[in-house]
């Protein structure tokens, strides 16, 4: 009776005891060095040789690590500053990673825009009222109107045939935007390229018609 009542108690208090146990292995662990050492000998060897336990130790750290390295990545700017080297340093050298890396890039934002349309589809309203409260503040480069978000693109030069490029860059050239500013162009100019000389001469009459007014 007594034997089966000692039984129970020990296994009731296993998760305790346990706790206890892994608590002075880490604490013998990073005070003696010695130990350390054998530890981590014992434990790469069972890596090494029992699938179980690999696998799963490779699921325990595909959980706890990517939260674990994001914290220290925010936290922490010297580790944040040499982990961005090391990944500029191995996009530039290694092409596999290059593609990877492109590839999930270009996922990411077929997924975000993907998003982006159906929440517009969702509630259109709430775009519409959002458009509205920025006010007509994007300017096209080529006919320089004033214009919501919605009527207008990001520019990008690479996009356009030869001489659509030439004639945008020569309008860019004549403006006053920055190297680093944000353009864009009105969706009318962007889907006819042939329109854009005629919107350009005629936004720079009146340039010239509103100077000679003003003196």
């Amino acid at each position: 009776m007594q034997a089966s009542r000692k039984k129970q108690n020990y296994i009731v208090n296993a998760p305790r005891r346990l706790a206890h146990i892994s608590t002075m292995i880490k604490t013998k662990y990073w005070k003696n060095k010695e130990f350390q050492i054998c530890y981590k000998f014992l434990m790469r060897a069972k890596y090494s040789i029992d699938a179980k336990y690999r696998a799963s130790w490779r699921q325990k750290m595909r959980q706890i690590m990517p939260e674990k390295m994001r914290a220290k990545y925010v936290g922490d700017p010297t580790y944040r500053m040499a982990h961005q080297q090391k990944m500029r340093a191995r996009y530039a050298g290694d092409a596999k990673f290059r593609a990877t890396h492109q590839q999930k890039m270009l996922t990411m934002k077929h997924v975000k825009r993907a998003d982006h349309q159906l929440q517009q589809r969702t509630d259109p309203v709430a775009a519409f009222i959002q458009h509205m409260q920025e006010g007509p503040i994007y300017t096209c480069v080529s006919c320089h109107r004033h214009l919501y978000r919605q009527t207008v693109v990001k520019l990008n030069l690479s996009r356009y045939k030869p001489e659509s490029r030439q004639l945008l860059s020569a309008m860019l050239a004549v403006s006053n935007s920055k190297k680093d500013d944000q353009l864009y162009i009105c969706r009318t100019c962007q889907t006819q390229p042939s329109a854009m000389s005629g919107c350009h001469q005629r936004s720079q009459a009146r340039r010239h018609a509103q100077a000679a007014a003003s003196h």
